[in-house]
């Protein structure tokens, strides 16, 4: 058996919207969008159910998974030749009045070009009265994803906010007299924006390793991202009279951690170089606070390749992810009385259990998360 799903999505919003006909292809007074989501999932998929002996049952399945989606705009170029960036009032805005957005949230683009394979294998024995199943399966994901902004409000482009701000000296000679006290800080952005008046600028610079060199604007951060997955499970359905079963069982996941093939995986380190531990961190800080005292040591960050321990992994794999569970069904047979009335005579299924399941990490916290380190983005 084999099957092969595609899907192609693409959807126009209005993130980023362009009126004064400013960017390729648009017109003065005729609000444009310019922020496409092109999305372009495939699914490939192949299974082999064989019967080996009368009382068991095996079956097999592969499958690969492309998922492919965009974030696209037109960025922040300058509204006009010979501008050194775009220029926004009225500071980080959506709102801005200017003839296209440039703030972070509506000019950041993304991409994300995910390849994962999945092998996975399952067996069932009919025994008696017992059904085994019993398996595992390996999946290897291979997440490319690149991005142009710190997920904040900064993007890899030039952008001067003229706005009111911490980068201008305003006083009360600038403010007409009588003015309201209330008044002062509308007083002053609008002041800013009628004269120009840039209170700060903003610009994400990112870096390429081994000696972290600093990339002219525009270039946006690159993470691939390699992780692996690994499940074995075992149960028993156990018909122990014709209205009563149990079943029972126990099953173990590892997800390794993400692994960047380029370096591009900042760790934590403490005094001594070796990476810290947010365990003993804390407890350090808590012994000094109940002595009261302040735990504050000296602490840096590097790439991984920079650390002296040379780890793998940027955190170390958690590998007690055992999954217990156990369930019971009770069909009762009542003919008569009280329990006759409520459950009836094979008529009621009385079900309860528990397990204990450990969830995935999900893709984007695998290679997006370290797009955010330190040192990477400036």
């Amino acid at each position: 058996m084999a099957s092969y799903r595609y899907y192609g999505f693409s959807q126009l919003t209005s993130q980023q919207v362009d009126i004064g006909g400013s960017l390729p292809g648009n017109t003065l007074g005729q609000a444009a969008a310019s922020a496409p989501r092109p999305q372009k999932p495939s699914y490939l998929v192949g299974g082999l159910t064989t019967t080996l002996t009368p009382n068991l049952t095996n079956d097999f399945r592969y499958s690969y998974l492309r998922n492919q989606w965009q974030w696209s705009t037109n960025g922040a170029p300058p509204q006009l030749p010979g501008l050194g960036g775009a220029l926004e009032m009225g500071g980080e805005s959506i709102n801005a009045l200017i003839p296209y957005n440039v703030d972070s949230q509506s000019t950041r683009s993304r991409q994300w070009d995910g390849h994962d394979t999945l092998l996975r294998d399952d067996l069932s024995l009919l025994h008696g009265n017992h059904l085994f199943q019993f398996g595992g399966s390996y999946q290897r994901n291979y997440d490319f994803f690149t991005r142009n902004d710190n997920g904040i409000g900064i993007d890899a482009a030039l952008v001067y906010q003229m706005t009111n701000g911490t980068g201008i000296a305003f006083s009360g000679n600038n403010r007409p007299a009588g003015l309201p006290s209330t008044q002062n800080t509308t007083w002053d952005q609008l002041y800013a924006e009628a004269l120009g008046m840039v209170s700060q600028t903003q610009a994400l610079y990112t870096r390429t390793l081994p000696n972290l060199t600093l990339n002219p604007v525009g270039v946006p951060d690159i993470h691939p991202c390699h992780s692996a997955q690994y499940d074995v499970y075992f149960s028993d359905s156990w018909h122990i009279k014709p209205t009563f079963t149990l079943t029972y069982g126990l099953g173990y996941a590892l997800d390794k951690p993400p692994y960047s093939p380029d370096g591009k995986q900042v760790m934590f380190l403490d005094e001594k170089g070796a990476p810290l531990s947010f365990d003993s961190f804390m407890a350090s800080k808590k012994a000094a606070a109940l002595q009261g005292g302040v735990y504050n040591p000296t602490v840096s960050f590097a790439t991984i390749q920079n650390v002296p321990s040379k780890p793998h992994y940027p955190f170390d794999p958690f590998y007690g992810g055992l999954s217990p569970r156990v369930a019971a069904a009770w069909n009762p047979n009542f003919d008569s009385g009280i329990l006759g009335s409520i459950f009836g005579h094979g008529k009621t299924v009385i079900r309860g259990g528990y397990a204990r399941i450990y969830g995935r990490t999900q893709g984007i916290r695998m290679a997006g998360v370290p797009a955010n380190g330190v040192g990477m983005g400036k």
